[in-house]
């Protein structure tokens, strides 16, 4: 948790009344893990034989969020007045993106439903900036606290993003593509669409060069020094180009081609 300011109205001695602050900040740690965990669970649905278990996670976890903000609301009000009127803009909008994430694994689109979990995340750690972790550490699910609950979670904050859309989104694509029109030409036929996700190369691959970078051209002694004399080819330079005479040098001073005297007639 970072540390806490010393504006009125904030830090660890923040208004007696309300028993210190900080109540509300295990309950937006727990809106991010929840969002995590909703990536890693739907990371399945890129499997056939999984994609109906792995579809039913990703609306338990958008309804598990829609019930968030439901006991945030309640816990919010037994706090005070004050407290709530000052997390219900953020609850609300929290809200919506709970119900934006269940539409979204309904209708089976990861891309939508990453984003609605994202941003509900965010909508509850902006909610917790008024509260503490009073909720969360006497709140009970099953036989631990909802802090206990996010402790056990913490581990899991990892990004699965990327996994998501190799394996998941590869195959919701093929789902959703739709097939190759007939044309009305007798004998056409209309383009296939795109199916699958984009193959990208790791960054160690990429960074490689496997040729030259003039195709063939020879690097073969090209002011490379031997180890034995410490000296390279006198005819390129460190770059590797081609010297002139008069650049390359002859006994530390340039190169002068002969001239031929002409002998004067007196």
């Amino acid at each position: 948790m970072p540390k806490q300011t010393r504006r009125k109205g904030y830090g660890k001695n923040r208004m007696h009344k309300y028993r210190g602050g900080g109540w509300f900040d295990s309950m937006k740690e727990k809106a991010n893990q929840l969002k995590d965990d909703a990536i890693q669970k739907s990371k399945d649905m890129g499997l056939h034989d999984k994609a109906a278990a792995a579809h039913q996670a990703a609306m338990d976890h958008a309804n598990t969020a829609k019930q968030m903000v439901g006991t945030a609301h309640s816990k919010a009000m037994e706090k005070g007045a004050e407290i709530h009127s000052q997390m219900k803009p953020h609850l609300d909008v929290a809200s919506g993106h709970a119900n934006d994430a269940l539409m979204h694994a309904q209708s089976k689109n990861m891309d939508g439903f990453k984003s609605s979990m994202s941003n509900f995340a965010g909508s509850m750690t902006k909610a917790g900036s008024t509260g503490g972790n009073h909720i969360m550490n006497n709140t009970k699910v099953g036989d631990a606290t909802l802090a206990d609950h996010a402790s056990a979670m913490s581990s899991k904050v990892s990004s699965s993003a990327s996994d998501l859309h190799g394996k998941a989104m590869g195959w919701l694509s093929s789902l959703t593509a739709k097939k190759p029109a007939v044309s009305s030409v007798p004998g056409g036929e209309a383009a296939a669409p795109f199916q699958g996700g984009r193959r990208r190369r790791s960054r160690k691959a990429r960074k490689s060069r496997k040729h030259p970078k003039k195709g063939k051209r020879s690097r073969t002694m090209k002011g490379r020094k031997d180890f034995t004399t410490k000296k390279g080819n006198k005819y390129y330079n460190r770059r590797g180009h081609r010297q002139t005479k008069n650049a390359k040098g002859k006994k530390k001073r340039p190169y002068k081609s002969r001239k031929v005297r002409r002998s004067r007639k007196r």
